[in-house]
């Protein structure tokens, strides 16, 4: 079993943790299994503040650990409390205020125990050289509770300890289910069939084994070829995909905005960016050393652009102005004159804010009307391409009579994007316009695109390739 401690936070990050959980918990995923003060999940902030309240020196009074499970071990939820109960109690945790909740929603089978970093007695509890006795004290209860002892876990990068035990078993996993796949199972026989090593060895095949055990089990060239088929077979997706999304989850909780969940992301060697193609944008998130990467489409919808918010409705003001960008236009050529254009917008959540003087409309600005701090941007600000002027102007080549009844839609007003891509030198003069998000933005003409079949294992790594269209 695997101990992740994660530092200490807040009052605020508490709230987002508990909120987190009863979400899970009523799908389904989850349930409470103790609870030191004998109440409800629900009630705990309350609790838990009022023990941190005790010794008010103490600035992030709340810590979090994550007790993981090796894929195939699944343990009854009593043994399962029983066991976090007395990790706690060695390391000093005992006499907090404190819960357990048990997630089923991933391979392995993990618990999260909220806790107070203060004791009953209002007396701090010392965090020095934890992450060291954690580790001895895990593997003590795991002899004494007969559990599969797990060698000291080494993160890959920033990566947590549960994260990397968990992909020691990515080739168990996917072996197992190549063998239940009815156009891979005779092929998967076939290569165990020319290892002699395995015929030797026997091993069982209902317990898991680490990559490297079946390295050995197989024998080199036998696994590098079981390698290659369950890599083209992708039968490494899964297993990637939901190591990607359970990290996402965790710092989902933990984060304010999207600038600090992809700064987080970034820093723990994960992929996120916000990409833009044809006036559609997009988020791209991927596990670089692993070469796999995937469209906020294949996750679920929280992930998407424009849905990822944060504390409530919560956008930067990069990703507000990213946002109105290919909103405004997709709308613009849409509507058929500009009250249509207006009444569409509002449909949109956008407000279109007009400026008067005693000539009448002089310029418009725009905001967003869903988010709880709305950032209102000049017109120019967004593109020059969207200034009352230039809107009026398409509008009337589209109603000019004179240009005939029978006169085709006027020119579309397309995004920048679109005229980037064939125009390096237009990017150049229209940095300015777009101020600060361009700038943060690189222009990728390439045609490169990610393989899908290179999930294999960290010794085989891929040359990382650039997305195509816009992204920062």
């Amino acid at each position: 079993m695997i101990a992740e401690i994660q530092d200490p936070f807040v009052g605020e990050a508490l709230n987002r943790k508990i909120d987190y959980q009863l979400k899970k918990i009523e799908s389904g995923v989850a349930r409470e299994l103790y609870n030191s003060s004998g109440d409800s999940l629900i009630n705990m902030y309350r609790n838990m503040s009022l023990v941190a309240g005790l010794n008010d020196r103490v600035k992030s009074p709340y810590i979090e650990f994550i007790l993981s499970s090796p894929i195939g071990e699944d343990l009854p939820d009593e043994k399962f409390s029983e066991i976090a109960k007395e990790y706690l109690e060695r390391m000093g945790y005992g006499d907090s205020c404190y819960t357990i909740i048990k997630n089923d929603d991933k391979d392995h089978r993990h618990v999260h125990i909220l806790a107070t970093t203060i004791d009953l007695n209002g007396l701090w509890i010392s965090d020095s050289y934890s992450k060291g006795r954690s580790g001895k004290i895990m593997r003590e209860l795991e002899l004494k509770h007969g559990l599969e002892v797990m060698e000291k876990g080494k993160s890959s990068r920033n990566k947590t300890l549960g994260e990397s035990q968990y992909r020691q078993y990515f080739f168990d996993t996917a072996l197992h289910k190549a063998l239940r796949s009815h156009n891979a199972k005779e092929r998967v026989k076939d290569l165990l069939g020319q290892s002699e090593t395995f015929k030797t060895i026997n091993p069982d095949m209902t317990k898991a084994y680490t990559n490297a055990e079946w390295k050995i089990i197989l024998g080199e060239d036998t696994y590098e070829n079981m390698l290659d088929m369950l890599s083209k077979g992708k039968f490494f997706n899964p297993l990637l995909k939901d190591e990607l999304l359970s990290v996402m989850d965790r710092l989902r909780q933990e984060c304010d905005n999207v600038k600090e969940f992809r700064d987080r992301l970034e820093k723990e060697g994960y992929y996120m960016r916000l990409v833009s193609d044809k006036g559609k944008s997009h988020y791209v998130y991927g596990i670089p050393d692993r070469g796999f990467y995937l469209k906020d489409t294949a996750l679920p919808e929280s992930y998407r652009f424009g849905k990822l918010l944060f504390a409530g409705k919560q956008m930067t003001a990069d990703e507000q102005k990213h946002y109105l960008y290919n909103q405004i236009f997709a709308v613009l050529n849409g509507s058929s004159s500009y009250e249509d254009f207006k009444d569409r917008l509002a449909e949109h959540n956008i407000n279109l804010i007009e400026h008067v003087n005693g000539k009448g409309i002089y310029g418009i600005s725009f905001a967003l009307t869903n988010v709880d701090t709305p950032e209102i941007f000049k017109s120019s600000d967004v593109s020059r391409r969207l200034t009352y002027q230039n809107i009026q102007d398409f509008f009337q080549k589209e109603q000019n009579p004179e240009q005939g009844k029978e006169q085709e839609r006027a020119t579309p007003i397309d995004p920048v994007i679109v005229c980037y891509a064939s125009n390096p030198h237009e990017w150049e003069k229209d940095l300015i316009y777009m101020y600060p998000v361009a700038m943060s933005m690189a222009l990728d003409n390439g045609s490169g695109k990610h393989r899908k079949g290179d999930e294999d294992l960290p010794d085989n790594k891929k040359k990382k390739k650039r997305n195509k269209g816009l992204s920062y």
